[in-house]
């Protein structure tokens, strides 16, 4: 076997590292023991099962970077196809009998677990996916939905296909090894400079096409994935990043550094005070208008934002629709109504109005303007005011409320 001198082996980022949680994510949810690189689709699906936190925003984004694993008897559905499970277990046979042929030093035949629908490749397109491991690095192979149904010989020209790339990566497997193993350490580099909730969760080379003429695997595009704090607070996967260098993965701390920093602030100072957040006046002017308790409503929105990515607590009254947001420890406020919106600290009213009416309405209550239990109750005054063609844009300070004056107030 082949091991590159820069091979990162015995990586101290473990799979489970990766879920070592912040605020509301703290145990350990996966016991697989593993380098995280040589996760599998449905590993991923494993942890999600024994995720006790935000395993519904996990599970919105599976299906963008891991795909969807084979259980190895079913059919498995592929874009708008269903390939039949006896199909899949005809071309793992094939391929194993190929590569029991071939006797190459260090490639493992597929199993089911190798086995994915993911999309990938140059159209994006979804198609079945196997997995081939060369134990340094996995080269995943894409078949088209197409191709199944037939029998043996419609496989053909698909496993041909597997074993003329898994044949070039053989060739260039040194080259191939060495690039992966410096994009790994640098993502360990990059998760742990931005730290707190970051960890290296998926790096894979981007699905090949099996019916594609065997390009150079050393210059092959990777999908990268992290855990990062989202906006509540907890551990989860960040999008989907396509990288071919170095200098790409390390624009990832150069995208995230600064928000994370502030949720890692937020989450340890949530956790040092025992508390479940702030919230603006206007949001405990709403809730003690609706008659609702505070601290309860504070703990259901980040209940409801763990959970779901646009989670929030809303309620029909006053003839709009009021609209609680945990965003990052703050409990903010929408309201949507017939001539306009609100948006944490930002009104905005459709139609043409007179421009003399921006400036008197500088200093006034916002109660004045659109007449709201929450803005009559908050006192807020506009302090800047703007008009479009299409709108009136009015804005106030949104003063943030901690839980001690939110307790007096």
């Amino acid at each position: 076997m082949v091991r590159p001198k820069h091979a990162v082996v015995g990586t101290t980022f473990r799979v489970k590292d990766a879920f070592k949680g912040a605020f509301y994510l703290t145990s350990n949810v996966c016991t697989t023991d593993c380098d995280w690189w040589r996760l599998r689709a449905g590993d991923i699906e494993a942890m999600l099962s024994r995720s006790a936190g935000p395993s519904a925003r996990w599970s919105d984004r599976l299906i963008e970077w891991s795909g969807t694993s084979w259980d190895g008897t079913s059919a498995l559905q592929v874009g708008d196809d269903w390939v039949a499970g006896e199909d899949i277990s005809l071309l793992l046979s094939q391929l194993n009998f190929k590569i029991a042929q071939l006797g190459l030093d260090g490639v493992r035949a597929p199993t089911v677990r190798d086995v994915r629908a993911c999309a990938g490749g140059p159209d994006e397109r979804e198609r079945l996916t196997v997995d081939i491991d060369f134990e340094d690095f996995i080269l995943p192979i894409a078949i088209d939905a197409s191709a199944f149904g037939g029998g043996t010989s419609s496989l053909s020209p698909s496993v041909d296909g597997v074993i003329r790339h898994v044949l070039a990566a053989t060739r260039t497997r040194r080259s191939v090894s060495r690039r992966e193993a410096v994009l790994r350490r640098a993502l360990e580099e990059t998760s742990a400079r931005i730290g707190g909730g970051c960890a290296p969760l998926w790096l894979r080379m981007d699905p090949i096409p099996s019916d594609r003429h065997p390009r150079l695997h050393s210059t092959s595009c990777y999908k990268m994935v992290t855990t990062l704090l989202n906006d509540s607070l907890s551990a989860s996967p960040s999008l989907p990043e396509a990288v071919w260098t170095v200098g790409d993965i390390r624009d990832h701390w150069r995208l995230h550094d600064r928000v994370q920093r502030r949720r890692k602030t937020m989450a340890s100072e949530l956790v040092d005070t025992g508390s479940s957040g702030a919230m603006t006046e206007v949001s405990l002017s709403l809730i003690r208008a609706a008659r609702l308790d505070p601290f309860a409503t504070l703990q259901t929105a980040h209940a409801a934002r763990i959970q779901k990515e646009s989670g929030e607590v809303k309620f029909q009254r006053w003839g709009c629709l009021n609209i609680l947001s945990w965003i990052d420890g703050v409990l903010r406020t929408s309201i949507q109504f017939e001539q306009g919106s609100y948006e944490d600290g930002e009104l905005m009213l459709h139609g043409d109005y007179p421009a003399s009416l921006a400036l008197a309405s500088m200093g006034r209550p916002l109660s004045t303007i659109v007449d709201h239990p929450a803005f009559r109750a908050s006192g807020v005054v506009v302090t800047n005011a703007n008009i479009t063609e299409e709108a009136f844009y009015l804005s106030h300070d949104n003063r943030v409320m901690p839980v001690a004056e939110i307790a007096v107030a």
